[in-house]
C-alpha cells in the first residue's frame, strides 16, 4: 500500500512520533473484568470466576478453559493487522495518536468476548449441566446449557476494553 504525501497533509516524521509517544505516555490498555462487577445472586466477583475458568481449580474439579491464552493465540495476528492499519490512519492524519490504543482495546475485548461465546470445551460435567436445567425450573431449556461459561451471560456482558 502506497502513502500519498502532499502538502496538504504533510506532517513532519518527527511530529508524528512525539505525538505517538505522547499520547500513549502514561496509558494503558486493558481488557477484562473490573472488580466491581459482581454475580448478582452470589456476589462473586466476576474476574475471579475467569480467572478460575482461565486457570481451572484442581480442588473443585474444575478443568482449565483458557480465555483469554487462547484468545491471543487464536487472534495475534488479526491485532496485529488491527494495529497496522490503525497507525497507518493515524500517520495519514486521519485519525488522533490515542485512536491506536483506543480501537485495540475495543477490537480485543470484542474477540475475547467472541472466544468465550464459541468456546466449548472440555465439556460441562453431567452435575453441572443438572444443576443449570434444576436452576431453570420453568420455561425452556436452551442449546446452551451444556455449553461452557456462558449460562447467565454476566462473563460475557461485563467484559471491558478500556484505556486508563
Amino acid at each position: 500500500m502506497a502513502l500519498t504525501v502532499s502538502k496538504k497533509n504533510y506532517v513532519p516524521a518527527k511530529d508524528i512520533i512525539a505525538r505517538m509517544e505522547s499520547a500513549g505516555k502514561n496509558k494503558k490498555g486493558k481488557v477484562g473484568w473490573i472488580e466491581k462487577s459482581r454475580y448478582p445472586d452470589s456476589g462473586v466477583s466476576v474476574a475471579s470466576v475467569a480467572a478460575v475458568a482461565e486457570y481451572g481449580d484442581a480442588s473443585k474439579n474444575i478443568p482449565p478453559r483458557p480465555i483469554f491464552r487462547a484468545a491471543i493465540v487464536q487472534y495475534r495476528e488479526k491485532w496485529q493487522r488491527v494495529i497496522e492499519s490503525s497507525a497507518r490512519r493515524v500517520l495519514r492524519g486521519e485519525k488522533a495518536p490515542e485512536y491506536l490504543l483506543e480501537r485495540q482495546v475495543l477490537v480485543a475485548a470484542g474477540d475475547v468476548r467472541r472466544h468465550i461465546s464459541t468456546l466449548s470445551t472440555p465439556p460441562l460435567a453431567m452435575s453441572t449441566i443438572m444443576a443449570r436445567v434444576s436452576r431453570k425450573k420453568r420455561g425452556k431449556v436452551s442449546k446452551s446449557i451444556a455449553k461452557p461459561l456462558v449460562d447467565t451471560g454476566i462473563l460475557l456482558t461485563t467484559l471491558t476494553g478500556i484505556v486508563e
